[in-house]
């Protein structure tokens, strides 16, 4: 009779505790690293595009029922206080905030799912657009300079733009809506040169992203004027 409850014993202490439900809704990948963080041994280059200031990181966050974000951040004024809101679009939002934070934030029950955003990557580009697009040998194509319109380069990267001004890029060129790591890549750029190439007297502004909700936030913009 003793071994009988001894045995049971051992079983019930084998027995694997179940995750809360705040962190089943943080993807493993964001958990494992939100825990490295906490015991102080994060590799800092395993995370996804690096940190941002004040070692915080972009997070999407997916909410539950269809809940509208608008509504959530009414619901929860103080979040911008913890967090910095980059994206609030339909039922998703894009936050940054600290690992130390990511628990508070995940035992919210209008969260449904917390994890990285998944990130655009450039691919090459061919120079010399006005060869690629084989735009001499279509007769008229190369009368059109572009003049009177305005074309918008979206992408996730202008670095080394400033050196093409008035040499492979327009000067005036707006840049008025760069922001945060827009030096990451140079894929924009090549795609303005080849649009300078074609169109040479057409007005370019720039536009970077790196996140879906971002690239879906610019186009949301754009549709709406």
């Amino acid at each position: 009779m003793l071994s009988a409850v001894l045995s049971m014993m051992v079983l019930a202490e084998a027995a694997p505790v179940s995750p809360d439900a705040s962190e089943v809704r943080v993807s493993t990948e964001l958990l494992r690293q939100a825990r490295a963080f906490q015991n102080g041994d994060l590799d800092w280059s395993t995370v996804r595009r690096g940190r941002l200031p004040g070692d915080r990181v972009k997070v999407h966050v997916e909410l539950a029922d269809r809940l509208q974000s608008t509504a959530f951040l009414a619901r929860y004024p103080e979040l911008s206080n913890d967090t910095e809101i980059q994206v609030s679009l339909g039922s998703e939002l894009q936050l940054g905030i600290s690992f130390s934070d990511l628990h508070w934030l995940s035992e919210l029950e209008e969260i449904q799912r917390i994890r990285y955003p998944v990130y655009a990557r450039s691919k090459e580009v061919l120079s010399e657009g006005v060869d690629f697009l084989a735009a001499d040998s279509l007769g008229e194509l190369h009368k059109r300079t572009g003049r009177g319109v305005k074309v918008a380069i979206v992408d996730i990267g202008f670095a080394g733009y400033e050196e093409l001004l008035g040499v492979e890029l327009p000067n005036t060129t707006d840049v008025s809506a760069l922001k945060g790591n827009w030096e990451s890549d140079s894929h924009g750029t090549a795609v303005a040169e080849i649009v300078h190439d074609v169109a040479p007297e057409a007005e370019l502004a720039f536009y970077n992203f790196e996140t879906e909700l971002e690239f879906r936030q610019l186009m949301l913009e754009f549709s709406e004027g």
